[in-house]
């Protein structure tokens, strides 16, 4: 998308309007992402064979997999092999209370 450069966080924007609706616009230098559906289930298609960091964000909680011990740290350590289909399995996400 032109105009927009990749970042760090998702760009938060609302209505002037009606403050309530609001949203994120996730910004990358690639195009290797996905949003979730209702049941918290996503596919990236046609990602490279490799390692690579499988980075998960969330609205209230921010970066849902991340190291405690160093915040730089985020994202999961994931292989993917050339034309298999990659389970992670259940990624937890724990809300702020």
């Amino acid at each position: 998308m032109k105009g927009f450069q990749a970042k760090v966080y998702p760009t938060p924007f609302s209505c002037t309007i009606n403050p309530w609706k609001k949203g994120y616009l996730g910004t990358f230098g690639h195009p290797y992402f996905a949003v979730t559906d209702a049941e918290g289930k996503f596919e990236i298609k046609d990602a490279p064979a490799g390692t690579h960091r499988l980075l998960v964000w969330h609205e209230n909680a921010g970066w849902v997999i991340l190291n405690p011990k160093d915040p730089r740290d985020r994202g999961k350590v994931i292989e993917v092999k050339a034309k298999e289909a990659t389970d992670l399995g259940k990624i937890d996400l724990k809300l702020p209370r």
